[in-house]
Formats: C-alpha cells, structure tokens, sequence
C-alpha cells in the first residue's frame, strides 16, 4: 500500500497501518535493496529471479504510470509561461502573476515526480544488478 501511494501521490502512508494506530516513522523496515540483495546470494536462484522478474514488471508499470503525469507536467508548465507572457502583453500583470503562480504549482509537482522515477529507476537498476547475481548461482548451480 505504501508503494502504491507513493506511485500515485508521492506520499509514503498507508490508511490502514494508520487505522491500527500505526505510523511509518514507528516501523524500521529494511531498505529494497538490501532486501533484494540478500534475496539473490541467500534464496534459491530460480525462486529470487522470479521475484526480480516481477519487481522489474511492477516498476515498469510504476514508470508506465509516472512518465506520462510527468510530461503532462512539463506541457503545463510551458503553458502556464505562455499564458503569463501574453497577459503581461496585455498588460494584465494580476493575470500574469496568477498564472505565473499555477506554473510554480506545476513545477513542484514535476520536480516530485521528477524525483520519483530516479528512485525507480535506481530501484530498478538494483534489482536488475541483484538479479545477475541471481542468474550467476544459477548457472554455477547447474
């Protein structure tokens, strides 16, 4: 749940860890990477490269999710400097400011989302690493 709403709004909580009284700051989980890491010297290396196999699907369909709300982004902000240069144009500075306004909005939200699909893409640069290892005892194996 944490992943998914950190996918949708950027935000790490879950609603149902919060309805048993529960807060993310009270549990010290261990980080993705180590997890995975562990996973492929530890597991069985057909059991870990299936998993990898689908974390790396799952972070596809995250990044599927991220890039286009991203380029969406990007057009408002071009859109929002086009509207406040026109206003201004017109001498409409009160329209000029409030659009001016909406394109900082913007810009944050890109930068969130922004920051976002590096932490899936280094995630998924982990798990692809993590996942070579996981081949390497395959193949030793056999």
């Amino acid at each position: 749940e944490h992943f998914a709403n950190w996918c949708k709004t950027g935000r790490n909580e879950s609603t149902q860890l919060t309805g048993f009284g529960l807060r993310p700051d009270q549990i010290r989980l261990p980080q993705v990477g180590d997890l995975a890491g562990k996973m492929a010297r530890d597991e069985s290396p057909t059991a870990a490269l299936a998993l990898f196999q689908q974390a790396l699907n799952n972070l596809n369909v995250a990044l599927q999710s991220l890039l286009p709300q991203y380029a969406e982004l990007q057009k408002e902000i071009e859109s929002w400097q086009r509207v406040a240069q026109a206003a201004l144009a017109r001498g409409r500075e009160d329209l000029a400011r409030a659009a001016l306004h909406k394109k900082v909005e913007a810009r944050k939200q890109a930068e969130q989302l922004k920051h976002q699909l590096d932490e899936v893409s280094e995630l998924q640069l982990q798990i692809e690493q993590d996942q070579a290892i996981a081949q390497k005892r395959l193949s030793e194996s056999l």
